[in-house]
């Protein structure tokens, strides 16, 4: 699981939205703030929350809820591509929505989930919070699972068997 692969989910989930340009937060801040013609959504990984480990034996997992920022700007506020048009346009796409290896998209209970930003040169923004959850595991040791010495590959009536003697080590 990566940040950038969940946000570029979500601008992929959104971009089917008309008359809207959805991109993820660019890394250069200049490039956020070029003018715009239509509408603009922009998807930005905000944090994470952990919750309390499990752990069974020797192996642990733990839930990360994370936050994504859904950034709204609009010329203006009603209408079909006022930015009130175009939230709902997004609550209805997202929630639910499940990015690869997380939980379904829900919006936060503990915080303000939409709210205004500014507005700022004729353009009105608002942020849309919305969460998702990925479960973290614990990898096993890599010693001990020891190494591989015979690897049979199976197609059909053929067969293929590598046979790998690993010579012991050394002093």
């Amino acid at each position: 699981m990566n940040y950038g692969t969940i946000e570029s989910a979500i601008q992929s989930r959104l971009s089917s939205l008309t008359g809207v340009t959805v991109i993820v937060l660019p890394d250069v801040e200049a490039d956020f703030k070029i003018p715009f013609a239509t509408a603009k959504i922009t998807v930005a990984y905000k944090d994470s929350k952990f919750l309390p480990a499990r752990s069974v034996g020797d192996n642990q997992s733990q839930e990360e809820m994370m936050g994504f920022d859904i950034i709204i700007q609009a010329k203006k506020r009603n209408g079909t591509n006022g930015i009130y048009a175009i939230m709902a346009a997004v609550k209805a796409r997202l929630f639910g929505y499940k990015p690869t290896d997380c939980d379904q998209i829900i919006f936060p209970t503990d915080e303000k989930a939409i709210y205004y930003l500014e507005h700022k040169d004729g353009i009105w923004s608002y942020n849309m919070l919305v969460q998702c959850t990925s479960l973290l595991v614990q990898y096993t040791d890599d010693e001990s699972l020891g190494l591989a010495t015979k690897i049979t590959l199976e197609s059909g009536a053929d067969a293929i068997v590598i046979d790998t003697q690993i010579p012991p080590e050394t002093p």
